[in-house]
């Protein structure tokens, strides 16, 4: 039993000696970090305590407060008001407001509550529970923040430039909200379109426009608005817009000049240039402005010599001599050349006089229109019952064919030709006989009832030859009749069927329906049309080219400085859709390449400074436990631990156990115990130290300690050896000659009550 004791001293010194430890190193950090909360109060405040953070100027300070405290009397009674210490020339007064005075409206105008205040350079928001986001495009805000509104444990959402604050409820509301808001923000991503200096966008607001259809109509987002610019906040881009329109209209209808230069002239950008105009007198060297004259500006140069100009200073309408002059100063210089121009504004109401006169005139051509149409409709009509009638005549004309076809048939069966010939030699026999009858009729008058007889046989014979010619004639006309009926029936067929593939019902549907459109024409008041495009025309010339001239300098003036507006165009959309998907469409829409098409978060949860403070206090705090940790290690490892390792050593039985002697083991194990728990039960902690590895470092701080502890804790070998002669044993000798010898500690007291020889 009594080899026991040792071991048991050895337990209850561990126990003891953490307990000790992790109470003293707990109390050192917290005591440092209630020192150090203390310290940021008396500055800050206590979490959450302020509302509002005001600086004034070191020399404004006493004035500053009075006023300060006046209004908040006025505007937020309750209110509590703290002055802080001044850094940097500036004063520093933090303000609790009332549970009343922390609302939406308020803060967006917290600056100016407090501009009228002397001395004030500026105002900062520090009500806590809050989460900041940052980096927002102007035109999300509102959209963010309504969503931001609707969350669980918000109290209110409010903005600062493109910024947004969310109040909330509680502390204990802070890790849901913060997942929730980094949900939405996660949602959408932005779409940045920048261009390089000089390579602005000339409109952006069209030009996003322009984009945002384009990706609409290819890639169909769920979500896509053009966000660079805020309706509520930066009207200025649209008016910029317009005024870009305006100028582009100006530049339209501004007279163009293009001068010939003859052969002494020359021409560069930004020469003044002078047409006599309506001035009597001719220019001449040396000559000032004269009334009349007109003042040209060169604009470009071309590089087949010639240059364009515009009127600064009269009118085109008043050219009437086309050479031109240079001017130097107020003088005239000499000849250029000569000019011709085109002005837009006359050929313009030259148009519009021509539109009008048409206006006029289309009234009565629908009216026209519309009889010509029922003509047709009519002509329509006719063309089914003339159908019906072609088709009928062609039957008849088929049955026709059919009866001259039989008859042709029968008169080419009959020898036409022998009957001519037998026919023929039978009245020439009957010619000699009646010739012969006659003679004898002269002596013998009773022939003559033969005589006459034979005479009208010759006349019937005559007759038949004569029908049988007519018979011959007859089967030629029937042959060539028989063809051309065939023909026309064959053609009629053709315009039968032609005439059924006629959709007449759909023919006059549409025609019935132009009618209906056109007589909406011929009654509409186009007259009053036509007066209005008069007055149009008539008023666009009133404007002369040095007015439009003044009217574009004064927009480049009115534009200037807000170019910037188009180097960089923002837009929202799904977090779904991938750049390489949307940065082609991107280019096609712009038309070119100069540009830089890139993706961007939505915003960022701004850290919040005090939370960020109070976690640093945090982990000062644990560092400090753990740092204490440490160094109570090192010397309860050095004041009650050396002896014991130093003992081992001199042990023979260890001499040959190689590098991990019993002493190393002993040194390593108390080291990593003693660390651990005491790191544990302080609540230490080092910064990217994870706590596994925190026993490791106690053993290496065991062993570290186990080489120099002959050194710290030397032992004397006679006295040992004596003691082992005597018959001793490894308990009793550490109890009796090696603690006793020690470095005081806690092992010496509990060694105490164990001593034989006191």
């Amino acid at each position: 039993m009594k080899n026991n004791f040792f071991r048991n001293d050895i337990f209850i010194l561990l126990l003891v000696s953490i307990l000790l430890s992790a109470l003293v190193a707990k109390g050192i950090s917290l005591g440092a970090n209630f020192y150090f909360q203390e310290t940021l109060t008396s500055l800050t405040g206590d979490y959450g305590e302020y509302d509002l953070l005001v600086q004034v100027r070191e020399e404004s300070r006493e004035e500053g407060k009075i006023q300060m405290q006046q209004m908040l009397e006025t505007n937020f009674p309750g209110s509590k008001f703290k002055e802080a210490p001044s850094i940097g020339g500036k004063a520093n007064f933090f303000i609790a407001l009332p549970p009343g005075g922390k609302t939406k409206e308020i803060y967006e105008n917290i600056d100016r509550l407090f501009s009228a205040i002397y001395g004030v350079t500026g105002v900062s928001i520090i009500t806590e529970p809050r989460l900041s986001i940052r980096g927002v495009p102007n035109g999300a805000v509102d959209m963010l923040m309504k969503r931001f509104e609707a969350i669980d444990g918000v109290n209110f959402v409010y903005r600062l430039g493109t910024s947004i604050g969310i109040v909330l409820e509680g502390v204990d509301k802070i890790a849901a909200a913060t997942e929730r808001v980094e949900n939405e923000l996660n949602s959408y991503q932005v779409l940045e379109v920048n261009f390089p200096a000089g390579a602005e966008a000339e409109n952006p607001v069209r030009l996003a426009g322009i984009i945002v259809d384009d990706i609409t109509e290819k890639l169909h987002p769920t979500m896509l608005h053009y966000v660079s610019i805020d309706e509520k906040a930066d009207e200025m881009a649209y008016a910029v817009s317009t005024m870009q329109e305006m100028r582009k209209f100006f530049l339209a209808y501004m007279t163009k000049i293009t001068i010939y230069p003859g052969e002494s002239g020359k021409i560069r950008k930004g020469d003044l240039m002078l047409l006599q105009g309506t001035s009597l007198r001719e220019p001449q060297i040396g000559d000032d402005f004269l009334r009349g004259n007109i003042i040209a500006i060169v604009e470009e140069l071309n590089n087949d010599g010639t240059a364009q100009a515009v009127i600064t200073q009269g009118d085109s309408e008043k050219i009437k001599d086309h050479r031109i002059y240079k001017m130097e100063g107020e003088k005239v210089q000499g000849f250029v050349g000569k000019v011709e121009y085109q002005n837009p504004r006359i050929r313009l109401a030259n148009a519009i006089e021509k539109a009008a006169g048409l206006f006029e005139k289309v009234p009565d051509l629908a009216k026209d229109t519309v009889q010509v149409s029922k003509t047709v409709r009519q002509a329509i009509d006719g063309y089914n019952n003339n159908n019906q009638r072609l088709e009928k005549t062609l039957n008849r004309m088929n049955d026709a064919v059919a009866i001259l076809n039989k008859t042709t048939i029968d008169i080419s069966s009959i020898d036409v030709k022998g009957v001519k010939n037998q026919l023929e030699s039978s009245i020439n026999s009957i010619k000699t006989l009646h010739t012969g009858l006659k003679l004898i009729q002269i002596f013998n008058a009773d022939v003559t009832s033969s005589v006459q007889a034979l005479e009208v046989t010759k006349n019937k014979l005559e007759n038949f030859q004569q029908l049988l010619t007519g018979m011959d004639e007859m089967h030629d006309d029937a042959v060539k009749a028989q063809s051309v009926l065939n023909g026309l029936a064959q053609e009629g067929k053709g315009i039968t069927e032609i005439l059924k593939s006629i959709n007449h019902s759909s023919a006059e549907n549409n025609l019935m329906n132009l009618e209906t459109k056109l007589t909406d024409i011929a009654e509409a008041d186009l007259k009053q049309a036509a007066t209005e495009l008069r007055y149009m025309a008539a008023s666009i010339p009133n404007m002369k080219d040095e007015e439009i001239y003044a009217s574009v300098k004064l927009l480049d003036k009115l534009m200037a400085g807000h170019f910037s507006l188009g180097q960089r165009l923002q837009f929202l959309l799904d977090r779904n859709i991938a750049l390489t998907d949307l940065k082609p469409i991107v280019i096609q829409s712009i038309g070119h390449e100069n540009v830089g098409v890139l993706q961007a978060d939505l915003g960022v949860i701004e850290p919040n400074i005090y939370l960020q403070v109070y976690q640093v206090l945090n982990e000062v705090q644990a560092v400090l436990a753990g740092l204490t940790a440490l160094v109570l290690t090192l010397v309860l490892l050095a004041l009650d631990h050396t002896s014991i390792m130093a003992a081992l050593k001199m042990r023979r039985d260890d001499k040959k156990n190689g590098f991990f002697t019993t002493d190393k083991i002993y040194g390593m194990a108390v080291g990593a115990i003693l660390l651990s728990t005491i790191f544990l039960l302080a609540g230490g902690g080092i910064p990217y130290v994870p706590f596994y590895m925190i026993p490791m470092i106690g053993a290496l701080l065991g062993i570290f300690m186990d080489f120099y502890s002959e050194k710290i804790s030397p032992i004397e070998r006679e006295e040992i050896l004596a003691a082992e002669s005597l018959g001793m044993s490894f308990d009793e000798i550490m109890r009796e000659i090696v603690i006793p010898n020690a470095r005081p500690g806690l092992l010496q007291k509990l060694n105490r009550r164990r001593l034989l020889f006191k």
